[in-house]
């Protein structure tokens, strides 16, 4: 595979930030979103990395034509959202790296606040904003780390304020102060270049997407730094990318079956093939409870179908990926 590098030259004075962002057949958010960065207010010495993962919408000549200033990384084929941030990240020379989605949109002040948060709080390795949709409403933001009881919980909808029956969005709790958490999203992540080099990683390369972002946190929190959720506000379309991809393979389950590998492999990653199998326990609870109650109510047979397929592929891609061991996509 050829991958087609054009990086402008770079002042030779040191680099405070580089914003990685990586989009597919999107041009439309990503002109949106370059806007933003491009009308920041802070006065950081900035690099911006894209990288195209094979789009066919313009968006290269885009970033060619309108942003010239941005290092652009153009992949023939989609890489995945992972592989492509990783590919972006062996170029950084930033001090601190903020990762932003293509659906993500900040504000003129959001890059000072948080960058001047990160690194004058002791001990913070990321940092995440408060994130809304684009019709105002909040979305989770700060975070409590996915453990297969809490992924139950989350589809069940069964949370509430104590420990035992807490889910993983956390969303009955402030977003209106800073406060440490045990993850922030992915979609606007600022994190110390530093933390990254002692990893020896940046996101882990067996996912394709998803469960990324908790990943790094979790390893960051491991190296004994902290992560913290700020209420500076982020509006982020949430998704618009994966409805793209539904859309343009016309396969709906894909998108569920990358979710699934990653669960798997995040849970066998950080904690243990176990791990994994109580995950697939709780999988199989809830997808049953789901048939019975529409068997019970007399619901339309294709609804009864959708979670029966459902446990099915999460059963194959259980031994497809050797109980989280390894990725297939």
């Amino acid at each position: 595979m050829n991958l087609l590098i054009d990086q402008p030259s770079i002042a030779s004075k040191k680099i405070d930030l580089t914003i990685i962002v990586v989009a597919y057949n999107v041009i439309d958010l990503v002109d949106k979103c370059l806007l933003h960065i491009k009308e920041s207010k802070d006065t950081l010495n900035k690099e911006i990395i894209f990288v195209d993962n094979g789009s066919t919408d313009g968006t290269v000549d885009l970033i060619k034509e309108k942003y010239p200033d941005v290092n652009l990384i153009e992949s023939p084929t989609n890489l995945g959202f992972i592989a492509a941030n990783n590919l972006a990240f062996k170029s950084t020379t930033g001090t601190n790296i903020l990762m932003l989605n293509s659906d993500a949109f900040i504000g003129e002040n959001t890059i000072g606040i948080l960058t001047n948060f990160l690194e004058n709080t002791e001990k913070c390795g990321v940092v995440g904003p408060r994130t809304k949709n684009g019709n105002g409403k909040y979305l989770p933001s700060a975070r409590y780390f996915p453990t297969p009881w809490r992924v139950f919980l989350t589809k069940m909808g069964l949370a509430h304020r104590n420990s035992i029956w807490k889910d993983i969005n956390c969303m009955r709790q402030s977003h209106e102060e800073v406060k440490e958490c045990d993850w922030v999203s992915g979609c606007c992540l600022l994190i110390r270049k530093s933390l990254i080099d002692e990893m020896g990683f940046f996101l882990r390369p067996e996912l394709f997407m998803y469960n990324d972002d908790n990943d790094l946190c979790l390893r960051v929190k491991k190296l004994g730094w902290k992560v913290y959720f700020h209420p500076e506000t982020v509006t982020h379309l949430a998704g618009a990318t994966n409805k793209k991809i539904s859309v343009a393979q016309n396969d709906s389950e894909r998108i569920d079956r990358l979710r699934i590998e990653s669960e798997y492999i995040y849970f066998r990653k950080n904690y243990g093939v176990a791990c994994v199998l109580i995950h697939y326990c709780f999988t199989m609870l809830f997808d049953t409870i789901q048939v019975l109650k529409r068997f019970i109510l007399f619901k339309k047979n294709i609804s009864i179908k959708k979670y029966i397929n459902h446990m099915l592929f999460s059963t194959e891609l259980l031994w497809e990926t050797s109980f989280g061991d390894k990725s297939i996509h």
